[in-house]
């Protein structure tokens, strides 16, 4: 009995190895999507993380856990931290917006050139190099 469950673990085992990186090398294929997305995470990150600061830098300060003239020093750096975040944050997003509208022209130029009869690209107005038919 030992044994079998030894065999089924094994097996499972080496399934996980074999198919993991599979699964991910699937996943990657837009890489500049993922890095955009991933830019865009890692600034809004750093925006929340400066954000929640400030409310601890501020409720230490009602408290008195922290002196006013700390509390200046960390609200200052605190705040500069959050606007650049947000300003990393709002890059980020353009580049992905403009990735986005280059991905629709492109698109949009394709479908133009596509043959109306298979479906292949053609260059410009001839005739398709796949099946021969007149555009």
């Amino acid at each position: 009995m030992i044994a079998l469950m030894l065999v089924v673990v094994l097996f499972a085992c080496s399934a996980a190895l074999i198919l993991v990186p599979l699964r991910r090398s699937n996943t990657r294929s837009s890489e500049p999507d993922t890095a955009r997305s991933d830019e865009i995470e890692r600034a809004d990150l750093d925006k929340r993380s400066a954000l929640e600061a400030l409310v601890e830098v501020d409720e230490d300060h009602a408290t008195g856990k922290l002196s006013t003239e700390d509390f200046v020093m960390l609200k200052t750096e605190y705040e500069e931290r959050a606007l650049a975040a947000l300003k990393a944050l709002d890059v980020a997003r353009a580049r992905a917006a403009s990735d986005d509208d280059i991905e629709r022209e492109i698109a949009a130029i394709r479908a133009q050139l596509a043959c109306p009869s298979c479906g292949g690209l053609r260059s410009g107005e001839g005739v398709c190099p796949r099946c021969d038919a007149a555009s």
